[in-house]
């Protein structure tokens, strides 16, 4: 199949384009730059620079592809997560993207719409699994995602197949977060906010992007792609802390005043099921969960 690609450099965009070209596809990615556009071909797929709000602009160069896979996110750093527009960027892309990708992928024929989306604004369930039938309890700065969400469905009622893919935390050695994440845990403290006894799920951006690929043959639905074994908040800390060769860290001091609802979402318990997604795709993780996946981060 033909497949257009949005977000092709970032984070999971570079390694879902290898294994959708493995898998015999042909990728169409956007680059905004002359230096995205080369790294695009290097992985061997074909870089178009067009505006990712102009429909009008997007559906002739999106006309002969099955599938469109709008992977574009702008998630702030951990550093910049509490600033006032700290997500105008992101949030504009899931307000007014989804909605000009949806109805330009309808004009242009396509018949698969993927939409990357989030699993923090589940509500906390403590040690219960969650599944995709739970509830939803979407913080403000985070309400963008239900209206991507709501975008994929809405290419399913106009004749196509939309399917959301709601991803846990992605960790990779080139994600700003991880990169937080070891810094604080090389300097003796915990990253990990919330109750150090709560779930906090994860998915290694590998599994991530094989997931993506999987999705090209599922039926449409949202569905969870998460680690097999999500660890309480504490283990996860030792855990990495062990393989980073550093003492365990202490658990991090409770949040005080008001917690912005981005963060209140981070800190919630949330143990992520991805049985749907693996029962009806056949998908699974390589790294079921973090005391797999994190020794590959630190053999980059």
């Amino acid at each position: 199949m033909k497949i257009f690609v949005t977000g092709a450099t970032g984070v999971i965009g570079q390694r879902v384009i290898p294994k959708l070209i493995q898998a015999g596809h042909q990728v169409t990615g956007i680059a905004r730059t002359d230096q995205k556009a080369a790294a695009l071909r290097q992985l061997g797929a074909t870089p178009v620079q067009v505006d990712l709000f102009d429909a009008s602009a997007l559906a002739p160069v999106m006309t002969g592809h099955e599938v469109v896979a709008n992977l574009a996110t702008n998630v702030p750093s951990l550093e910049q997560a509490m600033e006032p527009t700290a997500w105008d960027m992101h949030n504009r892309i899931r307000n007014e993207a989804s909605v000009s990708l949806t109805r330009a992928a309808t004009e242009a024929g396509s018949q698969i719409f993927i939409q990357e989306s989030i699993t923090f604004p589940y509500a906390d369930k403590n040690v219960e699994w969650v599944d995709e039938a739970d509830t939803i309890n979407c913080p403000v700065e985070l309400a963008s995602s239900r209206v991507a969400e709501e975008q994929a469905q809405w290419f399913s009622q106009n004749g196509g197949r939309g399917i959301v893919l709601r991803f846990a935390l992605f960790y990779a050695p080139d994600s700003s977060h991880t990169q937080a994440f070891q810094a604080a845990i090389r300097s003796g403290q915990s990253p990990f906010i919330g109750d150090p006894a709560s779930y906090m799920s994860h998915i290694h951006v590998e599994d991530a992007a094989s997931a993506v690929v999987a999705a090209l043959h599922a039926p449409a639905g949202i569905y969870n792609v998460a680690e097999d074994e999500p660890l309480r908040r504490q283990e996860l800390a030792n855990v990495i802390a062990g393989l980073e060769g550093v003492s365990a860290p202490a658990p991090p001091e409770p949040m005080q005043g008001e917690v912005p609802g981005s963060l209140e979402a981070l800190m919630r318990s949330q143990r992520i099921s991805n049985k749907h997604f693996k029962q009806t795709t056949g998908w699974a993780p390589q790294y079921p969960s973090t005391k797999e996946g994190w020794p590959q981060i630190l053999s980059v």
